[in-house]
């Protein structure tokens, strides 16, 4: 049966993704949302794949109503976000029409062959690239791996690529988010009641926050940078709504030339100050099902991805004791091996080699790589002879 808008709360729509599915054979779609803000009408990425383009133009209809503006947001220009970004910008009826996104995405978005070549050639400095996937699905990236290694990465890009066909990202709508005009933008009272002890309910000004980012209508657009350079997040303050995209995902930091789980874990700390100071009670995001409403809710779900990484982190640096006998170092594989010995020890590993693909796309044997380089570890070598040095 074809899924359905989903409402989330009034004038707000979440057409639901494709989250967990075997991403070998099927691609790895996003959810996506419509809502309705006065006389504008919002969309935050497109996903991939007809059942989506579908599902979200039905969206579109039932929120659309007298809308005289339409604005679409990608949350980033990687190639699940924005599929369909052609059939929401040639939609007919609006008398104006916005299409935005960070600038850093501008390459991506009109290139997305040579960005994930570029991306697997990086992990391939540090690993065998086609080891990466766990077994099973380990033995066809094996095959692939036969011959040419050049045109084998080519082949490997083109068969990510594949799953997403068509893909129509709309680059000549973009309109790019300019870091020169970023801004800090304040948001909320700063208010907060505190009950004491006494029982006596006091009231603390703390000041307004202030975002990094840009306004639109009544959409502030907050400059997330540390899932992807180009990646930001939504806020609707008279909603209450935050639109995460996938910074709250579950395996980070992805990418080895991007090291940036620092700056996550302190853009995720910052949504739990925003939903304990109820600037936010409702957080959706890309690669969950369902949203979370109110501040316990947004806090445990936030905390849980923090503590879960620190925990994976900490017993990673751990698998350094006890060095492979007459080698310096731990190569990638080396690694990962010792943490599948600890996964019935340690919850946060489990879950990581849980959650690894197929499950989600991003090998785990990344992750691991990520981790290192942003730790300060040096390499020696290069592909599957890479060895980490602990720093």
């Amino acid at each position: 049966m074809p899924k359905e808008p989903v409402p989330i709360m009034e004038d707000v729509l979440m057409c639901p993704g494709d989250n967990k599915v075997n991403c070998f054979f099927k691609p790895f779609v996003p959810n996506t949302f419509v809502v309705r803000e006065g006389s504008t009408l919002f969309v935050i990425d497109t996903g991939a794949g007809k059942s989506m383009k579908e599902m979200l133009q039905k969206a579109v209809n039932q929120l659309r109503g007298d809308a005289k503006k339409l604005v679409l947001i990608n949350t980033h220009t990687h190639i699940d976000h924005v599929g369909n970004n052609k059939s929401i910008m040639s939609l007919e009826g609006f008398d104006e029409k916005h299409h935005l996104m960070h600038e850093a995405g501008e390459k991506t978005l009109g290139d997305p062959y040579s960005y994930l070549l570029n991306v697997f050639r990086e992990t391939d400095r540090y690993y065998d690239v086609f080891e990466g996937p766990p077994p099973p699905w380990r033995f066809f990236t094996r095959l692939m791996s036969i011959g040419s290694r050049q045109t084998n990465l080519d082949k490997l890009v083109g068969s990510v690529l594949k799953k997403y066909d068509p893909v129509e990202s709309s680059p000549e709508t973009g309109e790019f988010l300019k870091r020169d005009d970023m801004g800090l933008i304040k948001i909320g009272s700063g208010n907060v009641e505190e009950l004491r002890m006494s029982s006596d309910v006091v009231s603390i000004d703390l000041g307004p926050r202030t975002l990094k980012g840009w306004t639109i209508d009544e959409a502030v657009i907050w400059a997330e940078e540390s899932h992807s350079p180009d990646h930001i997040m939504i806020l609707f303050p008279g909603k209450k709504l935050l639109i995460s995209g996938d910074l709250t995902i579950d395996l980070f930091p992805t990418l080895p030339n991007h090291p940036k789980s620092e700056l996550a874990i302190k853009n995720m700390s910052t949504i739990k100050d925003l939903a304990t100071e109820e600037i936010i009670t409702t957080l959706a995001d890309s690669h969950h099902n369902g949203v979370c409403e109110g501040m316990n809710s947004i806090n445990t779900f936030i905390q849980g991805i923090i503590d879960r990484h620190k925990s994976f982190r900490d017993t990673l640096i751990s698998c350094f004791d006890g060095e492979s006998e007459g080698e310096t170092g731990e190569t990638i594989n080396d690694l990962y091996r010792k943490l599948r010995k600890k996964r019935f020890d340690n919850r946060a590993v489990d879950f990581h080699l849980e959650q690894q693909f197929p499950v989600t796309p991003a090998f785990l044997k990344s992750i691991i790589c990520t981790i290192l380089l942003e730790m300060g570890c040096s390499v020696e070598g290069s592909g599957k002879k890479a060895r980490f040095l602990k720093p």
